[in-house]
């Protein structure tokens, strides 16, 4: 009987242990998000978006940043509030990424069941405060075109239409004779002290082309490049450019310039840069 009785409890002793090691653990529920969708009105002009990130909160607790398309588990059971905000890759570096300011949140109430799968399509708008017929924007539709050739400038901005799109862009062509492409916006009048200052843009290029501000001064002009955008020439892109800093570094400017660069490369002979949709975008 001792024998017996020894046997059972260091029986008992072995599955207890099993269960310390080996505790039961909880079943997640999951999420599911494929892409956001961006709906505009005419006045806000194109709803074409490059988001890429989906910002989660969890009844207001951050859960974590997660690339999409994605599905992502939850240790959380019943009804929650799950809070979804747009993210973008600043200048489309994937390690500058943030939740892009000008855009509205997404809320989706879920009644989450372990080993389920919920699917969510997030839609957002540009938030109410921002005044769009202030703002600068450009998508190639009207008569006139905002962006002037200066001096020095052998290139035309040419206006086309493309079939693809069903819409006209924006066309600059550099050949051996014709290599050099610089234009300008009228003035602007952007926030400066660290207040948000995006340009929203969309290209396709097989030739390299530089963006960036230039600041008027009282007695001088300051022109900076921001961004050199390399060769994209399989698809269109969008781009979100950051032009807080400059903005912010020139507080005594009376307004600024954009600007788009371009000069053919040693060895090039030829160099097809096509631009739509750009927004300046800002409170």
């Amino acid at each position: 009987m001792g024998k017996i009785f020894i046997l059972l409890f260091l029986s008992l002793i072995f599955l207890s242990a099993c269960d310390i090691i080996n505790p039961t653990e909880d079943i997640p529920s999951f999420i599911h998000i494929d892409k956001f969708s961006l709906i505009t009105t005419s006045e806000q002009g194109t709803n074409s978006h490059k988001i890429t990130d989906a910002w989660v909160y969890i009844d207001g607790n951050f859960n974590g940043v997660y690339e999409l398309p994605v599905t992502f588990p939850l240790l959380n059971e019943g009804k929650h509030e799950i809070k979804l905000y747009p993210g973008i890759k600043i200048f489309g570096i994937a390690s500058s990424r943030e939740i892009y300011p000008f855009y509205k949140n997404f809320v989706a109430q879920k009644d989450l069941k372990p080993d389920n799968i919920d699917t969510i399509s997030p839609t957002v708008y540009y938030l109410d405060e921002l005044n769009f017929s202030e703002l600068w924007m450009e998508d190639f539709e009207d008569e006139g075109i905002k962006l002037d050739t200066i001096f020095g400038s052998n290139v035309k901005l040419e206006q086309i239409f493309d079939t693809i799109l069903n819409s006209k862009i924006g066309f600059i062509n550099l050949t051996e004779n014709n290599n050099i492409f610089d234009c300008k916006s009228e003035g602007l009048d952007l926030p400066k002290y660290s207040k948000r200052v995006y340009l929203e843009i969309n290209y396709k290029c097989d030739h390299d082309f530089a963006i960036g501000l230039w600041a008027n001064l009282n007695s001088s002009t300051l022109r900076q490049a921001i961004i050199q955008l390399s060769p994209h020439p399989d698809s269109w892109n969008k781009i979100y450019i950051d032009l807080t800093q400059t903005a912010t570094a020139n507080p005594n400017a009376i307004d600024f310039y954009l600007f788009i660069n371009a000069i053919l490369n040693d060895g090039s002979t030829l160099g097809n840069i096509y631009i739509d949709n750009l927004k300046i975008i800002h409170f």
